[in-house]
């Protein structure tokens, strides 16, 4: 007689850092919704970018305070829900601006909480508002700044991150898996890749080169995109924690200010 194998009991580890694939029927028009809003953002302009960016950003924010309110850790909600639209309206007049408005969020935050002291101190207060706030306006500042440089990499990369997200989560949500997801993913970037360097051929997009310079990005994205919602499952505080409009950014969180860093280099 056969013996039926025991379920491996599941890792910790990935289970901390892999959210489970999102299902159901209104989770694809807003998904749908998410990409016209980013192409029409595009098509007005770097203001427009910045508003968008910064509401969901705002509302990612405070997603996250709520997850970790439910967790009994609290943060400075006036802070958390200003925070983003400061930063990422503030990099239009440059990305100093940004900087310094992320310094008030830091100085805010610590004066929120010593006004209003919270079970686990003023600095544990301090840190998850800066925590809350922090990917969110990072991702915004990061995809106007991508403008600045033309409306081709910004584009791109949002093109690529959409394309990644929709490869995980229809190949995630129906049982495949979380590996087989994030690699489907990975390949429709490459797919996107070979697009745009196709686009680029005919119209040479400013500013890149030869058309080896869009491989290079295509790859630095296929690399860089599965790592934001990773990050974002450490901002939570467990990966399943609802947090929706964090989800929507996520990919991003690390692509996005790498992806300009790189791009400043090569054009600079």
């Amino acid at each position: 007689m056969s013996r039926r194998r025991t379920p491996a009991p599941p890792d910790p580890l990935v289970e901390r850092v892999i959210e489970p694939p999102v299902t159901g029927f209104v989770h694809t028009p807003l998904a749908l919704a998410w990409v016209a809003g980013q192409g029409v953002a595009l098509w007005l302009g770097a203001w427009a970018l910045a508003v968008l960016f910064a509401a969901v950003g705002t509302v990612a924010a405070l997603q996250t305070m709520r997850a970790w309110e439910r967790a009994g850790v609290w943060s400075v909600t006036v802070v958390v829900g200003a925070g983003p639209p400061l930063v990422v309206l503030g990099s239009l007049a440059g990305l100093q601006w940004a900087g310094m408005a992320l310094f008030a969020v830091v100085v805010f935050a610590f004066v929120g909480s010593v006004v209003v002291p919270r079970r686990g101190g003023v600095l544990l207060g301090t840190g998850m508002t800066v925590r809350c706030v922090v990917a969110p306006s990072v991702v915004g500042v990061a995809v106007v700044g991508l403008d600045d440089l033309g409306w081709a990499p910004a584009l791109m990369l949002l093109a690529l991150a959409a394309g990644y997200d929709l490869g995980t989560h229809v190949w995630g949500g129906v049982g495949a898996g979380a590996l087989a997801g994030r690699v489907v993913g990975v390949v429709t970037v490459l797919v996107g890749t070979l697009a745009f360097s196709a686009v680029h051929t005919v119209f040479e997009l400013e500013p890149f080169g030869p058309t080896l310079t869009v491989w290079v990005f295509g790859g630095l994205a296929a690399t860089l995109l599965p790592l934001g919602p990773i990050v974002a499952s450490l901002l939570l505080p467990t990966a399943d924690a609802p947090a929706p409009a964090l989800r929507r950014l996520d990919s991003l969180i690390v692509a996005a200010p790498l992806w300009l860093v790189a791009l400043w280099g090569y054009v600079g």
